[in-house]
Order: structure tokens, then C-alpha cells, then sequence
């Protein structure tokens, strides 16, 4: 399931004053060029495999007990090529060339071109906030945060199924 994002003319990305990366990301104003689409969850095993059906991933029963907990350690050029797997998958443009170990973005992001691609650092902090200003979308009360996120805490050091927790007000999970 995608999620429709219909962003501000400029929106304001970066770490709040007090939160813990406020020093290496501080506040700025950042221009999202357009709407785009992003996953409601975060890509599973299970899904990963149908384009890789011989990735391991180091993937360990006990740190990803279910193939419907994300998938992790894909490098940037292997998560592109998964991309450009899915929009042939869906008869849409490869968003990607892809040479030898390297990939690039075909496409400047401001263009109208059907297919999938990764989100932009701005894209994903603002769905992750959810277009709000505090630290979380759920606001400063960290006694929320088992209800929306797995972290240490919560997760007994493991990754879980994708999609159980809350979603975010604008319905994406796991962020």
C-alpha cells in the first residue's frame, strides 16, 4: 500500500532544540519538489526475496525471527535495483540505471516519471514527522513511543513484524 504525500512549499526539517541530534541536523527549511508516493511499511523479507530470492541479508532467527520483519543491511544500489524490480513488476519506468556496483537516478526528482525510487533524506523525515514540528509525530511524551515505534526498549533486541505498532496520523507504520 503507497501513501500519497502532498507536501508544503517549504517544509521545516531537522532536529528541535533539545532533541538528541539537534548538534548534527539543527533546523533548516528544506523544499520537497512535488508530491510523491512512499510505502505505508517498511520492506520485509518476504517481499525482498521475491526480487532476491538468494539474499541472505545476514539475516539471523534471532536478531528476524519472521520474514515479515524489514529487511535490513541492503546497500544503496541493491535497494535501487529492488526499485527499478518493482516498477517492472508494475510496467512503470526504471527509475534507475544501474552499472556494475553503481546506480543513479535516471530522472531529476522534479519530473513527472512513473516508477518506483528511494526517498530523499528530506522526504522521509517529513512523513516520519508527519508534518509536525515536535521531535515525534506523536509529540514530546516518550511514554508514547511503544505504541507507535519499536526501539531498545520494546523490541527485545530484535526486529518485529512490520505494521503491528500505530501507524503515524497520515497511515505509515514503523517510522
Amino acid at each position: 500500500k503507497m501513501i500519497v504525500v502532498r507536501p508544503v512549499a517549504s517544509s521545516l526539517i531537522g532536529a528541535p532544540i533539545g532533541e538528541d541530534f539537534w548538534d548534527d541536523a539543527p533546523r533548516h527549511n528544506r523544499r520537497i519538489l512535488g508530491d510523491f508516493a512512499i510505502g505505508a511499511k517498511l520492506i520485509t523479507w518476504k517481499d525482498f526475496e521475491k526480487f532476491e530470492t538468494e539474499y541472505d541479508g545476514h539475516r539471523h532467527e534471532n536478531y528476524s525471527p519472521s520474514t515479515l520483519s524489514p529487511v535490513y543491511k541492503v546497500t544503496w544500489h541493491l535497494a535501487a535495483k529492488y526499485c527499478n524490480f518493482l516498477s517492472r513488476e508494475e510496467h512503470l519506468n526504471e527509475l534507475y540505471s544501474i552499472v556494475g556496483h553503481g546506480a543513479e537516478l535516471r530522472a531529476t526528482l522534479n519530473q513527472s516519471r512513473p516508477g518506483y525510487r528511494l526517498p530523499t533524506e528530506s522526504e522521509m523525515e517529513y512523513v516520519t514527522r508527519a508534518g509536525t514540528l515536535t521531535a515525534r509525530f506523536f509529540g514530546e511524551k516518550e511514554e508514547y513511543m511503544d505504541k507507535y515505534v519499536y526501539y531498545q526498549r520494546n523490541s527485545a533486541n530484535r526486529s518485529n513484524v512490520v505494521g503491528t505498532l500505530n501507524p503515524n496520523d497520515w497511515g505509515i507504520f514503523d517510522s
